[in-house]
């Protein structure tokens, strides 16, 4: 189950792009780099696929289970989310 349910592309993007850096380093690096280019580069999965020697649909799948993983990741450690919290405090005080 996706952490984004209901938040629209650029959210969605956000999001991914905050769970890769907490859990980035825990992902194999064939699901991290597509995902870093997706996300940080903002390369589209054309040019990801070209610059990895992907197809474009390989591409799309390597950051889909990237995804799949980071979401895996969160509903076991909750990191962000708790980071998140802490920042709501901050702005609240």
């Amino acid at each position: 189950m996706h952490i984004f349910l209901g938040a629209n592309i650029m959210a969605k993007n956000l999001i991914y792009g905050e769970l890769l850096e907490v859990y980035g380093k825990m992902l194999k690096e064939k699901q991290f780099e597509p995902m870093a280019m997706y996300y940080y580069d903002d390369y589209s999965l054309t040019e990801i696929g070209d610059k990895l020697g992907y197809s474009r649909q390989a591409a799309l799948l390597a950051i889909q289970a990237g995804e799949a993983k980071l979401d895996e990741m969160e509903q076991k450690i909750g990191f962000w989310r708790y980071l998140q919290e802490q920042k709501k405090r901050e702005q609240g005080n």
